[in-house]
């Protein structure tokens, strides 16, 4: 999936850098929800690999973002 895909086209974040940082690269992505047993109380979005906080290296493994719907 192309980076601004991954991570929104509305984030805090520079999306240039983003673009830049990943280059030709994909991002792989997966996104569900989580059941807790009464329904779904979160959704997960798992992103690899991902970018360092000052969009200046990607790093190795997996980022996960968790959204809480119970709020």
């Amino acid at each position: 999936m192309l980076p601004q895909d991954a991570f929104g086209r509305t984030g805090n974040y520079q999306i240039w850098k983003l673009s830049r940082l990943f280059g030709a690269r994909r991002a792989m992505v997966a996104r569900g929800p989580r059941d807790t047993g009464n329904g779904a109380a979160e959704a997960w979005t798992l992103i690899s690999p991902y970018p360092s906080p000052e969009l200046e290296r990607l790093e190795p493994g997996t980022l996960l973002l968790v959204l809480d719907l119970t709020r």
